[in-house]
């Protein structure tokens, strides 16, 4: 992924982790791409006499250059020695804290995308249980090579109920299928 990509996606709100996660690599990687140049970064420290903006703690070490704002268009805007300041780690961790309504819009999100997963499997083992009945087995059958009961197999077949064990249930389905 190019370096203009990633700087659109953080433009965007995506957490390192998902632009990582987006491009193959780790969320450090990330930071480290998308993070101002050594010379730059001590540039900053040097301004502030090492001192963190917001509590002026000394923050030579393990301080954090923080980017004011990512709204950016341009990504040497972002990058730009007036849109950087050094934080001590404490005050970088608040000017990245979310709002309660952010933190629950997200964990909302992240429910629907697990509810979404679950749904797309037990739709994947709706479609291998018509596989297996097309291919001549039994709800019995199916029911004994998983040890379920028959019935259990034509509820799940049918939508009626859902598969507890789904991601096992789905391996075993594949392997006999195959």
């Amino acid at each position: 992924m190019e370096k203009a990509e990633l700087f659109r996606r953080r433009r965007e709100g995506q957490t390192y982790a998902k632009i990582a996660a987006a491009a193959g690599v780790s969320r450090q990687r990330i930071q480290q791409m998308l993070s101002p140049p050594p010379v730059i970064q001590n540039l900053i420290i040097g301004r502030q006499e090492g001192k963190c903006k917001d509590c002026g703690i000394d923050s030579w070490r393990g301080g954090h250059i923080h980017h004011i704002a990512i709204d950016h268009e341009d990504i040497e805007d972002y990058g730009d020695i007036d849109n950087l300041v050094l934080l001590c780690p404490g005050c970088h961790r608040r000017r990245h804290a979310l709002p309660p309504e952010v933190k629950e819009q997200r964990a909302r999100d992240r429910r629907l995308d697990d509810a979404q997963a679950k749904a797309n499997l037990q739709s994947d083992i709706q479609e291998l249980l018509a596989t297996a009945r097309a291919g001549n087995w039994s709800d019995t059958a199916i029911g004994e090579e998983l040890g379920v009961t028959g019935v259990t197999v034509w509820r799940w077949r049918n939508g009626q109920r859902t598969v507890p064990t789904a991601p096992v249930v789905k391996r075993v389905l594949q392997e006999m299928l195959t």
